[in-house]
C-alpha cells in the first residue's frame, strides 16, 4: 500500500519479486549477496566520467598551448616593440570577438570588414603550371590575429572568395572558442591578462617595452581599452 508519497516496505519487496523475470524484458534474478549490477555498473560510470574527465583536461592543455603560441609568434612579428601595437589589437579583437560569439544575432561580428585583408591571385597547378590565365585566387588575411588562407578551388573569383570568407570564418570562430574553453566562464579580461603574462615569462625586453607589457597586462584585467 502507499501512503501520503512513502511506498510500503512489503509492497516493494512484491514489486522487486514480480520485476525478477518478466517475459522478454531480458530480466534475471540477481545472485545472492551479489546485488542487481548496482556495483559494477557505478563502476562503469565512474571510468566514463574519469575518461570524460581526463578528455576535457587535455582539451584545455591543448587549448592553452595552441593560444600561447599565437601570442608568443604574434609577439616575434611585432615591428614596434615599444608600442606592441599588434598584440593590442589582437587582444582587442579577442575581446570584442568573445562579445560577438555570446549573442547569435551580433555572432557575424567576429569578422569585420575593416579587419580583413584580401588579395585576387593566379592559382598554380602541379609543376607551377597556371591553372587558368585569370587571378581567379583568393588570398584572405585576418590583420588582429594574422591567420591566412588561400582559396583556389573554383575557377572563378565570386566562388573562391565566399569560400575564402566561410572558411576564414570557421578558423576564427574556432580560435575564440579555445578562448571560451580556457575561461571557462571567468572573465575574458582576467583570462586574457593571464595567458598574456604566462606566455611572457622570461622574455628579455627593455624598460620601456617592459612598461608597455605590463600596462598592457594591467589594463586587461582591468577591462580598459588597450
Amino acid at each position: 500500500m502507499e501512503k501520503m508519497g512513502l511506498i510500503d516496505a512489503e509492497d516493494l519487496e512484491e514489486d522487486i519479486e514480480r520485476a525478477e523475470f518478466r517475459p522478454g524484458g531480458g530480466g534475471r534474478k540477481s545472485r545472492k549477496d551479489a546485488g542487481f549490477g548496482l556495483e559494477r555498473k557505478g563502476k562503469m560510470v565512474k571510468e566514463k566520467i574519469s575518461l570524460e574527465a581526463q578528455k576535457s583536461n587535455q582539451e584545455l592543455k591543448n587549448a592553452k598551448r595552441a593560444l600561447a603560441e599565437k601570442i608568443q609568434n604574434l609577439l616575434k612579428k611585432e615591428s614596434n616593440k615599444a608600442l606592441f601595437k599588434g598584440i593590442k589589437n589582437y587582444f582587442e579583437w579577442v575581446r570584442y570577438g568573445l562579445l560577438a560569439m555570446s549573442d547569435e544575432d551580433e555572432r557575424q561580428e567576429i569578422m569585420r570588414n575593416q579587419d580583413i585583408s584580401m588579395e585576387f591571385v593566379r592559382a598554380s597547378g602541379p609543376g607551377g603550371q597556371n591553372v587558368n590565365k585569370t587571378s581567379s585566387a583568393v588570398a584572405i588575411r585576418h590583420n588582429p590575429s594574422k591567420i591566412f588562407l588561400k582559396e583556389m578551388g573554383s575557377r572563378t573569383q565570386s566562388e573562391n572568395l565566399e569560400t575564402a570568407r566561410k572558411r576564414m570564418f570557421e578558423k576564427l570562430e574556432e580560435h575564440l572558442n579555445r578562448w571560451k574553453l580556457v575561461a571557462k566562464g571567468r572573465s575574458h579580461d582576467e583570462v586574457m591578462a593571464e595567458m598574456f603574462e604566462e606566455t611572457n615569462v622570461g622574455r628579455k625586453l627593455e624598460p620601456r617595452e617592459n612598461e608597455v607589457m605590463e600596462d598592457i597586462a594591467r589594463r586587461l584585467r582591468g577591462g580598459k581599452n588597450l
